[in-house]
């Protein structure tokens, strides 16, 4: 069978390095869950995403979202209609929005989601779920933190998936820029997976960020990273460059001298 991740699905990744996260042939929900969906308000209405690449200018907002309320409200089947968009200022002429269906799955205390694509616009064309003849559909899973008007979403790494499962578990298969982990193993044993590294930033690599619109989602982001990683001197050292970029010098150097008491080998590069 043929696999194929829809374009669509790269840019969740591409703001941490340009590839592309792991998907799974068949779905993390049960029928138990789609008996008795989950509904999280928390999570409606309109977002952004910021790219920390290009802090401090007119470029920072990345990317805009409306997450609209369940299609089936208490009722089965139910799911999150999700839409984003790059923003204004880096949208390509004639690309337009890009729509997935969503379902919150619980595992243990733990909240994860699976992503459907719906559809994505090129100028006056819509290509629909069933425009790809000859191509199996895949899912976007992960993980999913719901904060007061804040949201941070992480995905599986491909080649953390790559190297950490078995053949029988995961394919690889080629996409545009390199390799990518489909999963094809059951549901039970994708859900055994995913929970058991639910906590592991390695295996979760692809983090977005949401905050309402006119928020400074940059700075949320950064500060949810420190406090998720205050021993990470590779993150103290690019916080305190995003730091500097705002002008921020007291704070980048205080973030550069504690990179500095962690890596004291690289001191003089710091310096």
């Amino acid at each position: 069978m043929r696999y194929t991740l829809a374009m669509c699905t790269l840019v969740l990744a591409a703001w941490v390095c340009g590839c592309v996260p792991a998907a799974s042939v068949r779905p993390l929900y049960t029928d138990a869950d789609l008996e008795k969906p989950i509904s999280e308000p928390g999570i409606e209405g309109e977002w952004i995403s910021p790219d920390l690449d290009k802090a401090g200018t007119g470029e920072e907002l990345w990317l805009q979202w409306k997450i609209g309320p369940p299609t089936r409200p208490g009722q089965p089947n139910s799911s999150y209609p999700v839409e984003f968009c790059f923003a204004r200022s880096n949208q390509e002429e004639g690309e337009g929005p890009t729509s997935y269906n969503v379902r919150l799955i619980r595992i243990a205390d733990k909240l994860f989601f699976d992503a459907d694509f719906d559809e994505q616009k090129h100028g006056q064309l819509r290509l629909g779920r069933d425009a790809i003849l000859g191509m199996a559909p895949v899912h976007l899973i992960g993980r999913v933190w719901v904060q007061k008007d804040f949201l941070r979403v992480a995905l599986l790494g491909s080649d953390w998936v790559k190297d950490h499962s078995g053949e029988s578990f995961r394919e690889v298969v080629d996409t545009p820029d390199k390799g990518s982990s489909v999963i094809t193993g059951s549901t039970q044993e994708l859900r055994d997976f995913l929970s058991q590294n639910a906590d592991n930033p390695k295996a979760l690599a692809y983090t977005v960020y949401l905050c309402r619109p006119a928020t400074d989602c940059s700075m949320q982001a950064v500060n949810e990273e420190l406090r998720r990683r205050p021993e990470d001197s590779g993150l103290l050292g690019e916080a305190a460059e995003f730091f500097a970029k705002r002008g921020d010098y007291a704070k980048a150097i205080e973030l550069r001298r504690r990179a500095m008491l962690l890596e004291p080998n690289e001191a003089a590069a710091h310096v």
